[in-house]
């Protein structure tokens, strides 16, 4: 990050106008969580997917991509149904011959990056 500091603009009735062009004024801050929860470290907010799997027990989120493909995400845990015989893959992507390939295991570890809340299935 480059530091910088505010540059004075203008002053109106007693209101000065300063501009400060980088983040350097609120530093992003990061934070790694557990058991699908991540703390927000500025705002000390809890974000919680774990509903997203409880809540939809027997049921993975599919999106239908180009030419036939489909992908099964699972949120927080594994697949209902396994990926090929991989019964850890928390995503798998099934082509229109039918072919399947798991993109990653499921994990319960969420990063809050940027304010962005981010979980990453590892392969």
């Amino acid at each position: 990050m480059q530091d910088s500091s505010p540059k004075f603009e203008a002053v109106t009735k007693c209101i000065y106008k300063f501009h400060w062009a980088v983040a350097a004024a609120c530093a992003i801050k990061n934070a790694d969580g557990e058991n699908c929860m991540v703390k927000d470290p500025t705002s000390e907010t809890t974000f919680n997917l774990m509903p997203l799997n409880t809540q939809f027990p027997n049921q993975d989120f599919v999106v239908n991509g180009t030419g036939g493909t489909r992908y099964f995400l699972s949120i927080c845990g594994p697949l209902t149904q396994p990926c090929v015989s991989d019964p850890t893959a928390g995503a798998c992507e099934v082509r229109k011959d039918g072919q399947k390939i798991s993109l990653g295991v499921a994990t319960k570890k969420l990063q809050f990056q940027g304010e962005v809340i981010h979980l990453t299935y590892i392969k």
